[in-house]
């Protein structure tokens, strides 16, 4: 989508055209000869720079790398990234004029220059070693404070004072390497001008060779600090989702609404034994096609209705096809993620493997049934907190039957109430001593029903 922004034309306007025909006639040549250099080199990525048709008719430069990944199974293209450096190349461009035009259009540069926060500079390095700052704009002072930019015409060396000692050996490489081969010097670093705080700055320089041997830089420098911080916040935040999505046994799902993909944890291969790299699995009909068949409308109908109503929290229990083709119960949530415009764009989300819970409920229910339809009279009890007395919880239907009393009046009471003058206090004494030493028992004894009748009973 951002090439949009860029050139103006649409994804559909370029798709299927000639990519020759969006370069500059004059670059077609050359970036021939690089796509035919990294034809020959699988999995190669080259640097172009080169000038590119927008949808008005202008041209822009841009800038980036071409990658053969024809040799990748999960791509098998060439992919190319670029970004937009038409400024760049215009500050290059002002920059790159001969000592007179420099002195004649110096106030027209300082206008150029002086409100920005970027700064511009040319610095030089003569035969004998010697680097100086000819030109620096006063914006040095918003990245360096309180230097002497004229001493700097002079002597660069304080304004290397200020990069971090870790940095400078790789800064002053780097310079070396752009003298000897006259090649573009691009480069960051962390500046220790300011007291107590570490600043980033990016920079870059175009060098050219005087008839002296004197190599001349014509570049800019810019505080990118704020993009340092902000790219930490988002690396410390990925290793937070990382160790999360390691750390917990649910698998991680996250579904792009607009285009219509979907990434996945690797939890999805621990659990369902599913490679979450494969690109199937990014495809959004591939989820649907593993629920199983009798949940599948019921799933995709919530699923439904919690876009269209646009509903925040989305969940559902259903069935999910592993790899081996069993199946496991899952208990699925989502969080719907709606744009200032109120459109739906992505769905977060977790799968959790119920299975073992399940598994467990049918046994509980089936263990239910079995108490509840047995012709036995059942009793559970359990002790009372404050009493220690056995406190009753739950009667079955034929243990109402035979004590005659309702269900209401038998939760919450003790069995003593079915005791009587020819209760046996030495068998109901037997029964105690088994509950607290977690003892089977069985015995004969006498209880009365709620009319006041005596019953034998075998209890166990």
């Amino acid at each position: 989508p951002s090439l949009e922004k860029i050139i103006g034309l649409t994804n559909e306007e370029v798709k299927g055209k000639s990519y020759e025909l969006l370069i500059h006639p004059d670059d077609r040549a050359n970036a021939k000869l690089i796509f035919n250099e990294l034809l020959q080199k699988p999995g190669t990525a080259l640097p172009r720079t080169v000038r590119i048709l927008r949808k008005n008719g202008s041209y822009i430069w841009v800038e980036g790398v071409i990658t053969n990944l024809l040799n990748n199974e999960n791509v098998k293209a060439i992919v190319s990234n670029c970004r937009d450096i038409t400024e760049k190349k215009l500050v290059f461009e002002k920059l790159k004029i001969n000592e007179h035009q420099l002195q004649k259009s110096n106030e027209q540069l300082i206008n150029l220059t002086e409100n920005v926060d970027t700064v511009v500079y040319q610095f030089e390095i003569s035969v004998d070693g010697k680097m100086t700052f000819p030109f620096i704009s006063k914006g040095m002072h918003k990245i360096v404070p309180n230097i002497d930019i004229e001493l700097l015409k002079e002597d660069a060396s304080e304004a290397f004072s200020t990069i971090h000692p870790d940095d400078l050996p790789g800064l002053l490489g780097s310079i070396e390497e752009s003298r000897k081969n006259l090649t573009d010097w691009d480069f960051e670093y962390r500046s220790i001008a300011f007291k107590n705080k570490i600043t980033w700055i990016k920079g870059a320089s175009h060098p050219n060779k005087k008839k002296d041997g004197t190599i001349v830089w014509y570049g800019y420098l810019l505080d990118i600090t704020e993009r340092k911080l902000s790219e930490e916040k988002i690396k410390i935040s990925k290793e937070r989702y990382d160790i999360i999505a390691k750390a917990t046994n649910d698998t991680i799902w996250d579904v792009d609404l607009i285009n219509n993909k979907t990434f996945w944890s690797s939890g999805i291969k621990d659990t369902y034994g599913y490679d979450y790299r494969h690109s199937d699995l990014s495809e959004s009909d591939w989820w649907y096609s593993k629920i199983h068949p009798n949940d599948l409308n019921p799933v995709q109908l919530s699923m439904t209705d919690c876009l269209i109503n646009k509903k925040s929290k989305w969940e559902y229990e259903y069935q999910f096809m592993c790899a081996d083709g069993t199946y496991k119960y899952i208990y699925d949530r989502g969080f719907l993620v709606i744009d200032d415009n109120g459109k739906p764009t992505r769905m977060i989300g977790a799968m959790q493997d119920i299975t073992n819970q399940k598994k467990e409920e049918l046994r509980l229910k089936l263990l239910e049934s079995v108490i509840t339809n047995t012709p036995d009279s059942v009793v559970i009890t359990e002790p009372d907190a404050k009493t220690g007395d056995q406190i009753i919880v739950f009667v079955n239907d034929p243990f109402i039957k035979m004590t005659g009393y309702s269900i209401e009046q038998l939760i919450g009471n003790s069995p003593k109430m079915f005791q009587g003058i020819n209760s046996d206090t030495k068998e109901l004494d037997k029964i105690r001593k088994a509950i607290v030493n977690y003892q089977k028992y069985q015995t004969e004894i006498i209880n009365y029903r709620k009319n006041g009748e005596e019953y034998w009973i075998n209890m166990s």
